[in-house]
């Protein structure tokens, strides 16, 4: 083996674990934007509903 063959291969190892890390990692942290978002949109829905005084007319359904 080459010094060049060497440096590809460790290139490619290196490009796999990225790859497997990336996988693993991306959908909690989506999620947890996910609940975020939802709960900050849940607040400002109720919150605007109060400040209109409308809460005998309107309420907000969370889904889960």
């Amino acid at each position: 083996m080459s010094y060049e063959d060497i440096i590809e291969a460790q290139k490619k190892q290196d490009e796999k674990k990225t790859a497997r890390t990336r996988k693993r990692r991306s959908p909690s942290t989506s999620a947890r934007q996910s609940k975020r978002a939802c709960s900050d949109e849940l607040r400002k829905a109720e919150s605007e509903i109060e400040r209109c005084g409308l809460e005998s007319y309107c309420s907000v359904i969370a889904f889960k």
